[in-house]
């Protein structure tokens, strides 16, 4: 069954059992978002930004949404039903792994992309800009935020598909949210790419 897009309060309705008051109430809950600072694995310091519960609650719901708008067949992080060891089985008997990271994915996806990501899938204007509020802060997806993997997972996808176009026969491609992994069965196969 093709997932529906909001077009109406009707369907803000039917799939969220909520109506347009109760969306912008929880927009309002974002002046409540509360920030912490914990370091990464690799160095550095990431800063989580924490919905307030209710605001999360409905983020929770939406990010079950986005899971269901498209088929991933790339992303493995924020995916359910995928975890890490299935990344790592995918790469195992590769002779070479490339890994790389997107820097500041989530504060990178603005505001924009977001609403012309909704609109892509048959959102009207109202319900892009109304549910681009609610998973955004302060312009962009936060780090910290149910609904951010899902929805840069969206608009990674199309990143994902230009990549593995231009790989040589063989390789293989997974991305773990902002982290990206290529993978070479041949040591030639590497002096193609560069």
């Amino acid at each position: 069954m093709k997932l529906q897009p909001i077009r109406s309060q009707k369907d803000l309705n039917d799939i969220f059992d909520i109506n347009d008051q109760k969306i912008i109430s929880l927009i309002k809950l974002k002046n409540k978002y509360k920030k912490r600072s914990i370091p990464k694995k690799s160095g550095g310091i990431r800063v989580i930004t924490e919905p307030a519960p209710e605001l999360k609650s409905f983020q929770k719901k939406l990010g079950s949404y986005i899971f269901r708008m498209k088929k991933l067949k790339f992303a493995y992080g924020g995916v359910k039903n995928k975890c890490r060891e299935d990344v790592a089985k995918l790469h195992r008997c590769n002779y070479f792994i490339l890994k790389c990271d997107i820097k500041n994915c989530f504060p990178s996806i603005r505001k924009k992309v977001v609403v012309k990501e909704l609109l892509n899938f048959g959102f009207t204007y109202k319900y892009a800009k109304l549910f681009t509020e609610i998973i955004t802060f302060e312009g962009s997806l936060p780090q910290g935020a149910p609904s951010s993997p899902g929805m840069a997972n969206l608009i990674l996808d199309k990143i994902d598909n230009q990549i593995i176009t231009v790989l040589p026969f063989g390789c293989k491609y997974s991305r773990w949210i902002d982290d990206i992994m290529i993978s070479f069965p041949k040591k030639n196969q590497l002096k193609i790419l560069i």
